[in-house]
Order: structure tokens, then sequence, then C-alpha cells
């Protein structure tokens, strides 16, 4: 099981947005570094934190994106590796 705490890495992706703009947050796994990412999940405007369960041991990659009220999105945060034991 994995805990990702959602608002380490999307502060500097929301200060151009109001938060009445933000729609949600959309988040990416790889595992590998330099992998291909894929949404594991989206979470509403309020969300600071994302609990995604079932992962092995292993190193995982993740990334977040901010996503509007017009259907627009960030481009995606710096990449977190988390090392599940």
């Amino acid at each position: 099981m994995a805990f990702l705490a959602a608002s380490m890495i999307h502060g500097k992706y929301c200060s151009a947005l109001i938060s009445s703009e933000i729609a949600g947050y959309e988040i990416y796994m790889a595992t590998s570094a330099g992998g291909a990412f894929s949404t594991v999940m989206t979470t509403g405007p309020g969300e600071t934190q994302a609990l995604i369960t079932e992962l092995v041991p292993g190193e995982y990659y993740f990334g977040i994106t901010t996503l509007d009220t017009n259907g627009l999105e960030s481009g995606m945060s710096s990449v977190s590796k988390v090392t599940i034991e």
C-alpha cells in the first residue's frame, strides 16, 4: 500500500489558478524512471491526499496535474519516487 500526499507536489501548478477554477487533480504513476505514466486516480478539487492500494514491493514514480473547470490540464509536476518495501 502506498500513500501519496498530493499537496506536496501540486503547489506550484495551482498557483496560477484561483481555487474556484480548479476542478480536480490527475495522479499519474510509472513503474520505472523514464517509464510511461498512466493515470491511477482522479481526485476532486478539495482533496489533498490520495490512497493508492494494491502496490507490491518495488519502486514507483508519481506525478500530478491540475484540471481546471474549462477542461484544461496543467503540465505534470516534478516526479516523486516512492519505494514500497
